[in-house]
């Protein structure tokens, strides 16, 4: 796929929420770049034609105009946007898990260390708040001592077994 219209690009760059900005914000940037990126102009050596305050949109290109996929991506460098995924995979930003970032890599690697060293508690319930304390102590954030008991309880179950064989 080479052409797309701009209603279409701004509706699938949305839902990627990779720019931060409501649809019709990013389909009327799609539109006002018509007049910076506009066939035999290059921004880059002319400068930027002031579009900010262009509001009347029905000046500019109709939502339903095509654009090509060179377009798009010489559009995304001049607004300084990531690559919209659904039309550049390989050059998009890598999708981010949604929330905060989890420290769950650093929770179970601490058990291990913890079970290495014989040093697991007696219950499940007790080893969450000890790690939860040696989080605060790290500086690792706060994470509630039930949601370190979810992280934890497969493994510290696993642990506990293959410690007592």
């Amino acid at each position: 796929m080479r052409i797309l219209p701009i209603n279409v690009i701004a509706q699938e760059w949305y839902r990627e929420r990779t720019v931060g900005l409501p649809q019709k914000v990013i389909e009327a940037e799609l539109q006002r770049a018509h007049v910076n990126l506009a066939p035999g102009r290059n921004w880059r050596t002319e400068g930027f034609v002031p579009v900010g305050d262009v509001d009347d949109l029905t000046s500019l290109p109709a939502p339903e105009t095509d654009v090509t996929k060179d377009w798009l991506e010489e559009f995304a460098i001049k607004q300084g946007w990531p690559l919209p995924r659904f039309w550049f995979p390989d050059q998009a930003p890598p999708v981010r898990p949604r929330g905060r970032p989890s420290n769950k890599e650093d929770i179970l690697a601490e058990l291990r260390l913890r079970a290495e060293r014989d040093e697991l508690a007696g219950r499940v319930s007790e080893q969450a708040k000890q790690l939860s304390e040696w989080m605060s102590e790290k500086g690792l954030g706060m994470i509630q001592v039930k949601s370190i008991e979810k992280i934890i309880r497969v493994e510290y179950r696993q642990l506990r077994r293959s410690g007592e064989e």
